[in-house]
């Protein structure tokens, strides 16, 4: 990425003790546990995006995006701990999502009036308002408007996340030539619309994203580790998770230690001791129900997951409704791309991996013998 220029309010920003915040939060969460170099964090990230927005400005000259530079370096300033690894926990707690939180911060409201963000964005000649919306996607969503740069079928948000990712996990994924996106991406009467000679950059993208998810933040060991300390959490009393909320990474993790349930969790955790992979099948529901029912004495002990989750799914992950202008006019991407629309079908292969905590590791082996001996077992 190389050095970044701040003007004077963006450097406010980021010297904030909101913003500063995330450099104690991990991008990945508990995918160190497989991916040992993955401890990078979400302040990093944010600079990126800032940096990827502010690329693009500088190529196309004649539009002003200070006001989505400036969403670009907060869009995640709303974060729970560990990012995205117990978020639905934290949301149906707290009722809000981390974009909800980001806005909050950002406009002073809510439980944040003395958030420092708002007094530098409007002493920028902003509002904080437009701002939160920017990241919320309310404002210039989906192809329409230069919001869509932060919230949209094409985010710099999520080029930089796939690309910072892939590097520090260490897999050979996210190779984005986002050079040639960014010197294919048009502004054109309020439109985001990539050139047809960026085509395959796109394609790259869409098919990088979802190996990204298979790969990495998918794995079966990570999200055991996850599911691990979910159950834990799960147990303790809401207004205890509501306060965990708030924290950073470092002061989320040494006050679950005060907690029986989630102290044992979280030190198997970090001495990798982790729950033992029993069975992987293919997905149906009518088998989910049935091992589900089946594992019911064990399942203190056990962990029924699937992947990819039920709700990883549709066009909005897949993404093809980027605007491409080609020589017959104005086309979404999964309309040109047999690659890109192919990729949905893709995410409805799904399995279920069953693990188990040691202690009940030959009850859980037992009961699924019965489903391997029958051949449902696929690997």
């Amino acid at each position: 990425m190389g050095p970044i220029k701040f003007g004077d309010a963006y450097l406010k920003i980021v010297d904030s003790a909101e913003m500063q915040r995330l450099r104690h939060i991990k991008q990945l969460g508990f995918c160190n546990v497989v991916f040992p170099e993955a401890n990078h964090t979400r302040f990093s990230h944010s600079l990126g995006t800032f940096y990827l927005v502010d690329r693009l400005e500088n190529i196309w000259r004649n539009v002003d995006l200070s006001r989505e530079k400036m969403a670009a370096l907060l869009h995640d300033i709303g974060h729970f701990p560990l990012s995205h690894t117990f978020e639905s926990l934290f949301t149906d707690v707290t009722g809000v999502t981390h974009e909800e939180i980001a806005a909050r911060i950002i406009e002073g409201r809510d439980g944040y009036d003395d958030s420092s963000i708002p007094i530098i964005i409007e002493e920028a000649g902003f509002s904080p308002k437009e701002v939160s919306e920017l990241i919320k996607g309310s404002i210039g969503s989906h192809g329409n408007g230069t919001g869509a740069l932060i919230s949209g079928p094409l985010d710099m948000d999520e080029i930089d996340y796939l690309r910072r990712d892939a590097f520090f996990s260490g897999v050979s994924l996210g190779r984005i030539d986002y050079q040639r996106i960014l010197n294919t991406v048009t502004y054109e009467n309020g439109e985001l619309l990539v050139q047809e000679k960026g085509l395959t950059s796109l394609e790259s993208l869409a098919i990088n994203r979802i190996l990204m998810y298979r790969t990495v933040y998918f794995h079966k060991t990570v999200r055991i580790a996850q599911n691990m300390l979910l159950k834990a959490l799960e147990k303790l009393d809401p207004e205890t998770i509501r306060r965990f909320a708030t924290m950073d990474d470092e002061e989320f993790l040494g006050s679950i230690m005060r907690y029986g349930l989630t102290q044992r969790a979280y030190r198997m955790i970090k001495r990798r001791r982790l729950y033992k992979v029993v069975g992987i099948f293919r997905y149906s529901p009518e088998f989910h129900r049935s091992v589900s029912e089946s594992l019911e004495p064990v399942m203190e002990h056990s962990i029924i997951d699937i992947i990819p989750p039920l709700n990883f799914a549709g066009d909005d992950r897949v993404k093809g409704d980027q605007k491409v202008l080609t020589d017959g006019g104005i086309k979404l991407l999964s309309e040109i791309s047999p690659l890109v629309s192919s990729l949905k079908e893709s995410l409805e292969y799904r399995k279920i991996v069953i693990s188990s905590d040691p202690l009940a590791l030959d009850r859980v082996k037992s009961i699924l013998s019965e489903y391997k001996e029958s051949g449902l077992q696929n690997r």
